[in-house]
């Protein structure tokens, strides 16, 4: 029987300023979580700012948002409404006036704003709110950015970063619960916020559909390394441009960089990518990137160079389940290495030194296809936790600990001990 939202009684409001399967990685992962829900019978209801590209689905309740795009005036403005220069705050503002019969609020940051309005529903229906960071907030590398002030802008971070602390923190105290996409992300607000983590907060995964794989790409291998999503800010494609040109010096194969999904590629990108004669094809947004992984000779998943590494990329996941080789640039220590360094000979990891990285290619690239065959269903066990079912039931039965203890969904002692044996 489909679950319906009409009616008493509908169960679990999502709150998230991005819904969709063709939005951001955060409107994704919230559109995964949203259908798993509805597949393990579970009533829903998902509040969104409307885009062009938002899903009509009954389930979920769209309002306008006029400050989508994340320009400098917007920020400004937003600053000026609500003490924090974020995206989406006009649509965050609106959000008391929503009305709901849910029994309690998920509200899935980033951005900020997604939080807020999910704490200006919870208060205003007088329900818990249950707060999701897929990303921390600030990550590791945002965290001094106030230092550095150069102009207006610059002044206007430094505000807001003082103000999202406080609003962050108000945000804490008002939460039923709290859940994380990685243990070490978990860790690292544990450690910034001095707030007690540890004892309440759960991992639910960011999910990995079961996907359907043409047979045929795999006949049609390019000699190529695919990377999906972007290579900016600290997740630099530059190394891997490195250790590609390395490894092209010595190679019968030349190996060509695709990036999809990326709408510009860095000026500094494309000029070493000429400099090192490695070519880059650039096909921009595609709607299957599954079949690309499953053609392309290694499919390389970048994370940030980070001395703290906190992130699972979205796209790690799919890489695993679909791809014939995947290279890891990440740190050591990082939740990709604890989630999927098992042995496999067709997975790599390697640091963002160039050589490593060229050595790291070589060694996939001597990785023989009937390998590969053989290591596919040990490594898609691998992904048993992050399916739809799985996260579908370890989030609504952390969600049945935390509303069911006091009212206005403060958890009771005995809650918190359950919530102890369920984090992890």
């Amino acid at each position: 029987m489909e679950p319906s939202i009409d009616g008493p009684h509908r169960g679990l409001l999502i709150v998230s300023a991005e819904y969709g399967p063709q939005s951001g990685a955060e409107g994704i992962c919230t559109w995964r979580l949203a259908h798993a829900l509805r597949g393990a019978g579970t009533e829903i209801q998902v509040f969104a700012p409307k885009s062009p590209n938002a899903p009509r689905e009954p389930w979920v309740e769209y309002r306008r948002a006029l400050t989508q795009n994340p320009i400098r005036l917007q920020f400004a403005a937003g600053y000026l409404a609500t003490g924090c220069a974020m995206q989406y705050w006009d649509w965050a503002l609106t959000a008391a006036r929503f009305q709901t019969s849910a029994t309690a609020v998920y509200a899935r940051a980033l951005p900020l704003a997604s939080l807020v309005a999910g704490s200006r529903i919870a208060r205003s229906r007088r329900i818990p709110l249950i707060i999701h960071f897929s990303d921390p907030i600030p990550s590791p590398w945002d965290n001094h950015k106030w230092l550095r002030v150069r102009n207006w802008y610059g002044v206007l971070q430094c505000l807001t970063a003082q103000n999202s602390y406080r609003v962050i923190r108000d945000l804490l105290q008002q939460g039923a619960g709290y859940t994380f996409t990685t243990k070490e992300s978990m860790l690292y607000m544990e450690r910034l916020y001095q707030f007690p983590f540890s004892a309440r907060a759960a991992i639910i995964r960011n999910i990995v559909p079961c996907f359907e794989i043409n047979p045929h790409e795999k006949e049609n291998t390019k000699p190529e390394i695919l990377h999906a999503g972007g290579c900016s800010g600290k997740r630099r494609a530059e190394p891997l441009l490195q250790g590609i040109a390395a490894f092209n010096s010595n190679a019968s194969t030349r190996l060509e960089f695709t990036v999809l999904g990326a709408a510009a590629l860095p000026n500094a990108t494309l000029t070493l990518s000429q400099l090192l004669n490695v070519r880059i094809n650039a096909p921009g947004y595609i709607s299957d990137v599954v079949q690309y992984y499953s053609r392309a000779a290694i499919t390389a998943v970048i994370d940030a160079e980070d001395e703290e590494p906190v992130f699972l990329a979205t796209k790690a996941g799919e890489a695993i389940q679909a791809a014939q080789r995947v290279l890891f640039l990440t740190p050591l220590r990082s939740p990709a290495r604890g989630a999927f360094d098992h042995g496999f000979e067709s997975i790599g990891f390697s640091s963002h030194d160039p050589g490593q990285i060229a050595a790291c290619i070589r060694k996939l690239m001597s990785v023989d296809p009937a390998t590969i065959q053989h290591e596919m269903p040990a490594r898609r066990a691998l992904l048993e936790r992050f399916r739809p079912s799985a996260v579908a039931n370890d989030l609504m039965s952390y969600v049945a600990l935390c509303t069911s203890a006091l009212p206005g969904g403060r958890t009771s002692p005995k809650s918190i001990d359950a919530l102890k044996e369920h984090r992890l």
